[in-house]
Parts: C-alpha cells; sequence; structure tokens
C-alpha cells in the first residue's frame, strides 16, 4: 500500500451484487479495450475522494456526494464503493466505448489488470470456513449457532409503507389532473353547445357531448398507459431490492451468506409484479371513465344538468382514489410476498412461520388461528375457505407475514 496514491475510482455497485464496468477506448494510452471502473489520475492539490468524485463526473456523468469505504489500495490506486438502489445509464465521454452493469463473477474480459486485482482480493476476504446446507452457504458462527439452537428463524420482511405511499401519491395525482381536465373541457362544451346552437348544427346535445368526451377520454387512456408502465417497474424494481437487501442482512446476522442475482425465478416473480400493476393501472383510469361516460349521458338525460354532472365527477374521483389506495396496499403486500418466497426458496429455505399481522378491521379468523403455525414454501396452505392455495401476503387484502425458517433448525 502506498501512502501517497496518484489515481482514484469508483466501484459503482448495485444491491443484487451487480458493479459497473467500462470499456476503454482504442485511443487512451493504456490498456485500451478493457474494462475498468470509473477513475483516473489525481490532480495536483486533489485528495483522492476528490479526484473519484471529478473523474465519475467526466466518465459517467453522475455527481456522488458521498463514497464509501475504499474496497481496495494498492500500488497507489484507490478505489471506492459506492452503493446504488438502481441501474443508471452512464454518459461516457471519449475515453470509453460502452459499459455494462454485470456481477464480478461474470465481468466483461478482458479486464484492466488493476480492476482484476482488485476483485481477486475482495473475493479473498469474503472467504472463510463456510459450509454447504441446502443452498445457504454457512459461516463457522453460523454452524455453533445451530449447535447451540440460537436462532431458527429470519425476521419477517414486512412490505414498505414508504413505497405504499409513493405508489398512490402517483396514482393519486394523475386520477386529479384527469378530473379537473374532466371537468374543465366539459364544461366549456356544454356553455359552447347550447340548445340554440345544438339545433342550429341539426345535432343532439348527447352527440356533441359525447364526443368531446371520447377524445378526452382517449389523451387520459394513454397518460394512464405510460403511468402504467413506469411506475410498475420502479415498483417491482424497488421491492426486489429492498427484499434482496433486507434478506442478506437477516442471513448475514444469522451467520450465514448468500449472494442473488437475477435468477430465472425471481425474473418470472419481478415480470409477474410488473404485469399485474400494468393492468391493474391502466383498470383505475378505464373503470373511472366508463363511470364518468354514464354520469354525462345522466346528466343530458337530466335536462343538460351540469350542477348534477359536477357533483358525480367529485363523487367518482373520491371512489377512484380511494380504490387507488387499496391497490396500492394490496400490491405492496403482494410484491414483498411474492420476492420474499422466491429468495428463501432459492437459497435453500423452504418452510415458513405464518404470522398474522393482527391488523385490518376484519381479520381471517383462519389466518390468526394459524399463526405461528410452519408451512410448506413451496406448497404454500389452503385454509378452505375457498381462496385455494395461498402465502403470507397473497390473498386479497391479506397483511401476513413470514418467519423463514433456517435449513437444520427446523
Amino acid at each position: 500500500m502506498t501512502d501517497k496514491p496518484h489515481a482514484a475510482g469508483v466501484m459503482f455497485q448495485l444491491a443484487d451484487g451487480r458493479v459497473l464496468f467500462l470499456e476503454r477506448s482504442d485511443d487512451t494510452r493504456d490498456h485500451p479495450r478493457k474494462w475498468c471502473f470509473p477513475g483516473g489520475g489525481i490532480d495536483a492539490g486533489e485528495t483522492p475522494k476528490v479526484a473519484a468524485r471529478r473523474e465519475v463526473l467526466e466518465e459517467v456523468g453522475q455527481r456522488v456526494d458521498r463514497l464509501g469505504a475504499p474496497v481496495d489500495h494498492r500500488s497507489g490506486f484507490v478505489t471506492f464503493r459506492v452503493q446504488r438502489g438502481g441501474p443508471f445509464d452512464p454518459v461516457l465521454n471519449d475515453e470509453h466505448t460502452r459499459a455494462v452493469w454485470a456481477h464480478p463473477d461474470e465481468a466483461p474480459q478482458p479486464l484492466h489488470p488493476g480492476v482484476a486485482a482488485t476483485l481477486d482480493k475482495m473475493r479473498q476476504r469474503a472467504r472463510g470456513p463456510r459450509y454447504q446446507c441446502g443452498g445457504v452457504r454457512i459461516t463457522a458462527a453460523g454452524r455453533r449457532n445451530m449447535a447451540l439452537d440460537v436462532k431458527g428463524t429470519l425476521d419477517p420482511i414486512r412490505p414498505a409503507l414508504p413505497t405504499q405511499i409513493e405508489y398512490q401519491r402517483r396514482v393519486d395525482a394523475l386520477v386529479d389532473d384527469m378530473s379537473a381536465s374532466l371537468l374543465y373541457w366539459l364544461r366549456a362544451a356544454y356553455r359552447a353547445n347550447t340548445p340554440a346552437t345544438v339545433e342550429l348544427a341539426q345535432d343532439s346535445a348527447a352527440g356533441i357531448l359525447q364526443a368531446a368526451f371520447d377524445k378526452l377520454s382517449a389523451r387520459w387512456l394513454r397518460k394512464f398507459d405510460d403511468l402504467s408502465f413506469s411506475l410498475s417497474r420502479w415498483f417491482a424494481a424497488g421491492s426486489k431490492e429492498r427484499v434482496d437487501r433486507l434478506m442478506k442482512q437477516g442471513l448475514r446476522k444469522a451467520g450465514f451468506t448468500v449472494r442473488f442475482t437475477m435468477t430465472r425465478p425471481m425474473r418470472d416473480a419481478f415480470d409477474a409484479v410488473v404485469d399485474e400493476n400494468i393492468g391493474l393501472i391502466k383498470s383505475i383510469g378505464e373503470q373511472h371513465l366508463a363511470n364518468v361516460r354514464v354520469a354525462l349521458n345522466q346528466s343530458v338525460q337530466n335536462g343538460r344538468d351540469l350542477g348534477y354532472l359536477t357533483d358525480q365527477l367529485e363523487k367518482r374521483t373520491g371512489i377512484t382514489k380511494r380504490r387507488a389506495a387499496f391497490i396500492a396496499r394490496d400490491q405492496n403486500n403482494k410484491a414483498t410476498a411474492v420476492m420474499v418466497r422466491t429468495r428463501a426458496i432459492e437459497a435453500g429455505i423452504t418452510k415458513g412461520l405464518w404470522l398474522h399481522s393482527a391488523g385490518g378491521k376484519e381479520p381471517r379468523p383462519e389466518h390468526v388461528a394459524f399463526s405461528g403455525q410452519q408451512f410448506d414454501l413451496r406448497k404454500g396452505h389452503d385454509f378452505d375457505n375457498g381462496e385455494g392455495i395461498v402465502w403470507p401476503g397473497t390473498a386479497i387484502n391479506c397483511r401476513c407475514v413470514m418467519r423463514p425458517v433456517v435449513p437444520g433448525f427446523e
């Protein structure tokens, strides 16, 4: 290790273990066409951290306020770790041609020699006396815990309330905008098409107002389509990253280690969460517009009663937002439950303890009675209540969670 490093860089790392690699261009003097981390030389008067931040801004267009501890400090080059909640699209300068997020074990080749040495050192530090048990790698501390029967279950991973709140906030904002737009333009259409103008145009009031509504409806359905894709992917990605992080933390505290990647089962779970939410978010807009169409027809039948239409729009907006709140809560429960179960099974954990949330105005009696009982994560449980096979948090409005049972403690 050198006392005065001459270069500094950053290893961006995601919750699933992937890091950012950059391919050096053909024009670079040192190691062209090799893959590296963002970084470069330390200018006169700079500290390593200042240089690392400057290089990251120049090479990938990212501002980094906080740098983690160095992952390596060798041969005058210091590499800092920066944890990211999700990947970003680097804005590359002419020093690099490509960028890719990959796990260190699946890093693109050939690697810059310094990066290869850094990754090797990280692997060496991660090694230790471990034993294999059903997919979970057990450290010496974990083995002692098993011998002493110290803690056989992991803490439950509960849905994140901030995620639910943000989900609902985004939907509510679009519902409010849509309602305000509908009210404004339908009022304008009413006033522009008085009985006299309608008679002069030889058209019906219902036809004119329906034509105006159809244009508005098409516009807002497109907006809900856009929101459904962006919000669903944000929601699924955030749920996955949180479950991975908390599951690894729980295993680490118990003396176990496991590395999560985007496996086929997790990809299937992720895609299922995205697809279900796309359909639900779209349905919020579709159902609201269908109800407004009925109210519009009724107002025309009532003699072009604009007051009636206004009242109905306000009522329907409240109903729609209450439905959106229910969807946000229910989907937050389901997404967390599905991803926790998927990750637990991948780690070799096949048993769980069902825990009732003790919440809700009308708890399911069978869920309350089953709380604390063990079940098979691969099979779920059938309460014979008509809902079929379910897992904690997957039935409609179910807020139950589970404690994963670590292999060897059953």
